[in-house]
């Protein structure tokens, strides 16, 4: 454990070792709901995730565009770069493509679904990608480390909202 009982000293703080610390944030919706999120553990259970999977709606318009090469001014405002064989596929907010007079063929709305769902989770991507389909509603996936985050065209956001709402709520 050391001199200090289990924490190491810095010069600014004091760190407890652990590998999943507790943060606790508290996001807001647009329609006024509040959520206070505590990213402790990763979540694998379908029936879990998809109790506690808050969509939450984000701010702005984003688009997807592709380029075989990434320009510096880029990188600061991406939300997204993967590199594919043919290039990188980019994700921005539309008002910076609009600036950097980028093309596009869209415009999306970003989706976070709130709960801390593992990578290794089996099922929820399907599950949830199924029921926006069922509706008619396209949906490109993006797995971070602690979020799914799904990408629907604008003008199916609110309808989006309220699937995915309903779809948390009839499993619980």
């Amino acid at each position: 454990m050391g001199e200090h009982g289990g924490y190491r000293k810095t010069k600014t703080k004091t760190i407890k070792p652990q590998l999943l610390p507790t943060i606790t944030k508290t996001v807001s919706q647009q329609n006024g709901d509040w959520y206070q999120i505590e990213m402790k553990k990763t979540e694998k259970d379908l029936d879990v995730l998809l109790k506690k999977m808050h969509p939450f709606l984000n701010k702005g318009e984003f688009v997807f565009f592709y380029s075989p090469k990434i320009k510096k001014e880029i990188l600061n405002d991406a939300i997204l770069l993967f590199k594919e064989t043919e290039g990188t596929t980019v994700i921005l907010p539309k008002t910076i493509a609009d600036n950097l007079n980028i093309e596009y063929t869209s415009i999306f709305s970003w989706i976070t679904l709130l709960v801390n769902s593992s990578l290794n989770a089996i099922g929820f991507t399907a599950k949830f990608s199924s029921e926006l389909a069922r509706h008619n509603i396209n949906c490109n996936v993006i797995a971070g480390y602690h979020h799914d985050h799904i990408f629907v065209n604008k003008t199916n956001s609110e309808r989006a909202i309220e699937i995915l709402k309903q779809l948390s709520e009839n499993h619980k």
